[in-house]
């Protein structure tokens, strides 16, 4: 009997980038030390978990990954800047996370030409009738 399951690569990487983020060093010490500064984080196969997130380090690169797979893909759909936040936050975390978001999901070009404005377009200023 076989057991298979995903291997994910970004978790290599996020790996990796923990061993070089210095802030991210010193809380997984602590938890292994069993004396986390929050209570909330939790380390657990090499990877550090904050209430059952995974913390994302300090690199740019991850976090475009990241953003993008649950922007882009065909799951993401383009959803916009709620639906994406939604669907990072379920499973990832870290600092600046909501205007990171806000940033990529405003600055994507599919969206930017596919999506149109839901308010109605301005006009001219129409006077008030003068009452009698």
């Amino acid at each position: 009997m076989a057991w298979s399951q995903p291997q994910f690569h970004i978790v290599t990487k996020i790996k990796q980038a923990l061993l070089n983020d210095d802030k991210l060093k010193k809380v997984i010490e602590l938890c292994l030390t069993n004396k986390p500064h929050d209570p909330h984080y939790m380390l657990y196969d090499g990877l550090l978990y904050w209430n059952g997130r995974l913390v994302i380090p300090d690199d740019l690169s991850l976090k475009q990954q990241i953003v993008h797979e649950c922007h882009n893909s065909l799951v993401g759909g383009h959803a916009g800047y709620t639906r994406t936040l939604a669907r990072v936050t379920a499973q990832f975390h870290w600092q600046g996370m909501h205007k990171f978001i806000k940033d990529y999901v405003q600055t994507c070009l599919v969206c930017q030409r596919v999506k149109t404005a839901t308010i109605a377009p301005t006009g001219l200023l129409q006077p008030l009738p003068i009452p009698d």
